[in-house]
């Protein structure tokens, strides 16, 4: 568990373009706080893989350029929960709308698409979607372990 007092609540934000290199860079702020004891090895697994599934989606379908975008990430850890935001300036879409793929399905039969929003509905406890401000705004929180 995470060496977090009962006062303590940690906050990040990270800004990063539709390059797909750059999900290194957020893997390694992640690490960190794995370093530092603020988060749990279980917490940063599921950190990396909401940020990979989600930010890969929104880098390869989200625009209609080719121009620079900023994806923007906020974390947010206290002694009773996680929460992640992820904004970008997408074109407006809402994952949560979309129809759960058919896990049982095979690989050759299943219809691509998905699965990313599936990993992170099981992941998290709560996740919420607004469009403000011409952003696509995916807000998720998962209560901690005591």
């Amino acid at each position: 568990m995470a060496n977090i007092n009962d006062a303590e609540t940690i906050e990040i934000a990270i800004e990063l373009t539709n390059d797909l290199l750059e999900l290194n860079d957020v893997h390694l702020t992640f690490e960190s706080l794995l370093a530092k004891g603020s988060i749990d090895e279980k917490t940063l697994f599921h950190i990396k893989l909401i940020c990979d599934e989600l930010i890969t989606n929104i880098i390869s379908y989200g625009y209609d350029d080719l121009d620079k975008h900023t994806i923007t990430l906020g974390f947010r850890i206290n002694p009773l929960d996680w929460s992640l935001t992820i904004a970008d300036d997408g074109r407006p879409f809402n994952p949560l709308e979309q129809s759960e793929p058919d896990i049982f399905m095979s690989i050759d039969e299943r219809k691509i698409g998905g699965l990313g929003i599936h990993f992170v509905n099981q992941i998290v406890d709560d996740i919420k979607y607004v469009r403000k401000h011409n952003s696509n705004i995916l807000i998720m929180t998962k209560k901690r372990s005591s």
